[in-house]
């Protein structure tokens, strides 16, 4: 989920640069928007952790994504501060879908210590594909993004299949142990 995360703080930093210019305070927002946002998804999470379906978190995750590409932002009429904003919140909902989809299953895991290192990893490779934009545009950064979370999503309905029992489990059933 870390790379995903990479691949769209770069995109909302890029994206809000061109209405506020590449400054630091811009980044300061950006930054303080998205961790902002995470904070929301664990508060959620810790206040309604039974009710949250997996899958009713990664349908809104994807199509927030989807908008975020599709919307054409460079056409949007305003004030170039009002745009900023908005795209600020488009680009905030797919964080707040993801951070409850990885607070979720952060809860649930029996290593919070290797989730986390994971979690590491998966950053650094979004740090790593970020590079793509430099021959593919900052705009393919997003299609990246979508491939990413729905792969994730595929994997997260594997580990959670109901078809999984506990004998899955235990490769050999019948041993006594």
């Amino acid at each position: 989920m870390g790379a995903g995360f990479m691949l769209l703080e770069t995109q909302v930093i890029s994206r809000l640069a061109l209405y506020f210019g590449t400054t630091w305070q811009v980044n300061g927002v950006v930054i303080s928007i998205l961790l902002t946002a995470l904070l929301v998804a664990n508060k959620v999470v810790g206040y309604f952790p039974k009710s949250l379906s997996r899958d009713w978190i990664v349908v809104p995750l994807l199509a927030g994504l989807l908008v975020a590409y599709g919307l054409p932002f460079a056409r949007v009429p305003g004030e170039p501060a009002l745009v900023g904003a908005m795209v600020a919140i488009v680009f905030a909902v797919p964080v707040v879908f993801a951070g409850l989809l990885f607070s979720l299953e952060f809860r649930e895991e029996s290593s919070p210590g290797a989730a986390l290192g994971a979690n590491v990893l998966g950053a650094v490779v979004g740090g790593l594909l970020e590079n793509l934009s430099l021959l593919l545009g900052m705009r393919a950064l997003l299609p990246i993004t979508i491939a990413i979370y729905s792969i994730a999503a595929i994997a997260l309905r594997l580990r959670h299949s109901p078809s999984r029992t506990i004998s899955d489990n235990n490769p050999n059933p019948g041993a006594v142990h």
